[in-house]
C-alpha cells in the first residue's frame, strides 16, 4: 500500500501556457525553463525540470502536488489526466518557475 509523503496545494502563476517544476538553484539545471520550453503533451520531462502545460495562456492555477512512496491506488473515479515522467533532483530543493515571473515558490 502506497504511503503519502507530502500533500501541498500551490497557487501557480501560469504564463505563456505553462510553468515548470525545476531545481530551486537554476545553476544545477542544464537547460533552464526560461531558456527552452518544448511542449510534448501535458508534462514534458527535461534534465532536472518538468514542464507543465495549460489550455489557457495567462492565469493563476491551483495545483495539488502529492508525493507518494509508490504508485497509489485510485479511489472512486480515475484521475482526470494521467501522465508520468521521471525527475531526478540534485538536492531535493525544487521550485515552481514561470516564464514571466521566474522562480515563484516552494
Amino acid at each position: 500500500m502506497a504511503l503519502l509523503a507530502r500533500d501541498d496545494v500551490l497557487d501557480v502563476r501560469v504564463s505563456f501556457d505553462s510553468f515548470a517544476f525545476q531545481e530551486s538553484d537554476e545553476s544545477l539545471v542544464p537547460v533552464a525553463y526560461n531558456e527552452a520550453c518544448e511542449q510534448d503533451g501535458f508534462l514534458t520531462a527535461h534534465a532536472r525540470r518538468i514542464d507543465v502545460y495549460s489550455a489557457a495562456h495567462t492565469h493563476d492555477a491551483e495545483v495539488r502536488v502529492r508525493v507518494w512512496d509508490a504508485e497509489p491506488e485510485t479511489v472512486g473515479q480515475p484521475w482526470d489526466k494521467l501522465e508520468e515522467v521521471d525527475f531526478d533532483s540534485a538536492n531535493g530543493d525544487v521550485a515552481i518557475w514561470s516564464t514571466v515571473y521566474g522562480r515563484c515558490l516552494i
